[in-house]
């Protein structure tokens, strides 16, 4: 039988706080002793349930998230702002008693890059017995993000996000898992990364990392690569040349790695690609 076209939006969820910092003196944020006049707060809900989860809303796909938060005052307006768009959404977020809702504090001074400053909350809380897993009956696709985020989903090399995971794709519904980029000194920082992609990405669809986030999670040997450099020739090609060029560092060396279409290999593999790269290396020599 043909489903419903339903997605479910799982995860991590939170209230940003957005002070306006416009009029803040560059040295404000790092002068202590002193009164500085900002403006209004802005507040709003984030998070992958809320950013993809309302998102899916705003475009008339019927959706479901499945989270939790505490029984405080943060958690109240963080159900609350949900509601604003339809108190449906907020049906399947479970409320944990004696426990406190998510909070960002984002500083973002006028020409400045931001800071983020974030209480993880019920995030630490979450786990499979926050998804009703009767909903997936009705269900398209199941989104989850952020692990790096909900330290209970990736304890024991990811034991429980796989489970998560293979019991929802036994009920035959796509799968999709999103990433954030992990902090090094949050709950997750001695996560095994690879060993935890190994087990879960057998029962993922759609995986969505970032590459700064997956060029962390594929951290080899202690050393971390760094990417230096990339550019999207596919999007905009130049002189006919199509491809994804990305240049990153690694125990010291610079490395280059390409993503082509097939086309492009064909071409690269003939003759005229290696009369090519014969010319480029002569005249480097020379050079």
């Amino acid at each position: 039988p043909l489903r419903k076209q339903n997605i479910a939006v799982a995860g991590h969820l939170c209230l940003d706080l957005h002070p306006d910092l416009k009029s803040l003196p560059a040295n404000a944020l790092i002068t202590p002793g002193k009164v500085f006049e900002i403006g209004n707060l802005g507040i709003g809900t984030g998070g992958s349930v809320s950013n993809t989860g309302i998102s899916l809303f705003k475009l008339g796909v019927e959706t479901q998230l499945l989270t939790c938060v505490g029984d405080d005052i943060v958690s109240q307006m963080i159900l609350e702002s949900i509601a604003v768009h339809n108190p449906i959404l907020t049906e399947n977020i479970k409320i944990l008693e004696n426990l406190h809702g998510s909070y960002t504090m984002v500083f973002s001074p006028e020409n400045r890059d931001r800071t983020l400053i974030h209480y993880p909350g019920t995030n630490e809380n979450f786990g499979i017995e926050h998804i009703d897993f009767e909903l997936l009956n009705e269900t398209a696709i199941f989104h989850l993000g952020y692990p790096p985020l909900l330290p209970r989903l990736v304890d024991e090399d990811g034991f429980e996000l796989e489970l998560l995971y293979s019991k929802v794709k036994e009920s035959g519904v796509v799968t999709s898992l999103d990433l954030s980029l992990p902090d090094p000194h949050g709950n997750t920082s001695s996560a095994d990364w690879k060993k935890i992609l190994k087990r879960v990405l057998p029962f993922v669809e759609i995986f969505l990392p970032s590459i700064e986030e997956i060029v962390f999670m594929s951290e080899l040997n202690g050393a971390c690569a760094s990417v230096t450099f990339l550019d999207d020739r596919y999007q905009r090609p130049r002189g006919g040349y199509r491809d994804i060029l990305m240049l990153f560092k690694i125990f010291g060396y610079a490395c280059e790695l390409q993503f082509n279409i097939d086309e492009v290999l064909v071409i690269k593999e003939g003759i005229g690609h290696k009369q090519y790269e014969k010319e480029r290396f002569f005249f480097t020599e020379k050079i």
